[in-house]
């Protein structure tokens, strides 16, 4: 193996470790926090099968280098299950074990080569051929589970990020996007691993190490930010929606153009009287109890009378509530936005320059300026 190899495996082991530590240790770690802690360190023992390829001591290979190996096709639905708990910070349930059958189908597929001719897997990994069907067939498990699960937790993530805004006011905007950018990325590195891995070419080690660089770069640095943000991509009141939608099938009839109006006016009405936007656990289905509406009319009416989603309709209320107590008072900026309603510092900013094209800051000073 070249050094470059052996010095990049070393800091991608290392970095495993620490990251499993600090991710599982904190105390603010939560359950994604956990599931990603568990998932650098299968990368870290990926990295440490390098050593093992080249150990002085042959029997330790022997015993450890194909366990190893196939630990990767517990890695798409570990990614799975992060993803949705991170954006739900769901507890994980029985069932969610069954994400790990595809490692347990290449372990039951190669059992006998990995206790009674570990020296023959060995020497497959390391490129040279093999005939047997059921070595093909772990190597086609292992990288296609990947190839099943990151297109669901891009799924899942879309079909998320559709609803929340018709549901939910307090989220950041940008939340989505970074969650996708990292799971999109992951299936294209994915993919490279897949045409390495399964290539006539090449041994299904050595060629595919470049792509598991990429994948590992990818989640070690998403990790260091989950580590600093243990609620990085966390949307809490996506679980009451989820739940919710699970137990009441959604209405289809649509309502004419005079009913809409009236149904918003008495939205509206409730709205402002009694200031619901400044609560910042303000959902859909509180203000249809609220009202006495039900949520899909309170939807079609926001939507295809007044052309907004419920994301849109409640933090036009909390900006303007913000700019106008910015007119009136020295109070702090923070102090001002959680009074609104906005739920965290960061929301505010996002949310608030979405709608004003500037910062809080800048709009005050230029309020001071008498520009605004």
């Amino acid at each position: 193996m070249p050094n470059l190899q052996q010095y990049v495996a070393a800091i991608g082991a290392l970095q495993g470790l620490l990251m499993l530590v600090l991710l599982t240790t904190d105390r603010r770690v939560s359950q994604a926090s956990r599931l990603l802690g568990v998932i650098c360190l299968i990368l870290s023992l990926m990295f440490g099968l390098s050593f093992l390829l080249t150990a002085r001591n042959e029997a330790l290979s022997l015993h450890f280098a194909g366990w190893l190996f196939y630990l990767p096709a517990s890695l798409g639905g570990l990614i799975y299950l992060y993803c949705r708990n991170a954006l739900l910070d769901q507890p994980l349930v029985w069932r969610d074990a069954l994400h790990g059958i595809p490692l347990l189908i290449c372990y039951v597929l190669v059992f006998d080569f990995l206790v009674l001719q570990p020296e023959t897997l060995v020497r497959w990994i390391q490129g040279t051929p093999i005939d047997s069907w059921r070595i093909a067939l772990a190597e086609i498990v292992m990288v296609g589970q990947g190839l099943v699960y990151l297109p669901l937790a891009i799924g899942t993530t879309l079909r998320l990020k559709r609803r929340a805004p018709d549901e939910i006011a307090n989220f950041h905007p940008a939340t989505f996007t970074w969650l996708l950018v990292f799971t999109i990325t992951l299936l294209f590195a994915w993919v490279l691993k897949a045409i390495f891995a399964l290539s006539n070419v090449a041994s299904p080690y050595s060629y595919s190490f470049a792509a598991d660089i990429l994948l590992v770069s990818i989640i070690y640095i998403i990790s260091a930010a989950q580590w600093r943000h243990p609620k990085l991509f966390n949307i809490q009141q996506l679980v009451a929606v989820t739940k919710q939608r699970e137990r009441k099938p959604r209405e289809t009839a649509l309502l004419d153009d005079s009913t809409r109006a009236e149904l918003f006016d008495i939205v509206v009405a409730a709205v402002e009287s009694q200031q619901l936007f400044r609560d910042s656990s303000l959902t859909l289905s509180r203000l249809a109890q609220t009202t006495g509406l039900s949520t899909h009319h309170i939807s079609e009416a926001l939507n295809r009378h007044a052309g907004k989603n419920f994301y849109e309709f409640v933090n036009t209320y909390r900006v303007e509530y913000v700019c106008e107590r910015l007119r009136d008072t020295d109070e702090k900026l923070l102090d001002i936005a959680l009074e609104a309603g906005f739920a965290s510092k960061s929301t505010f900013n996002a949310i608030f320059k979405q709608y004003t094209s500037m910062t809080p800051s800048q709009y005050r000073r230029d309020l001071d300026a008498g520009t605004v």
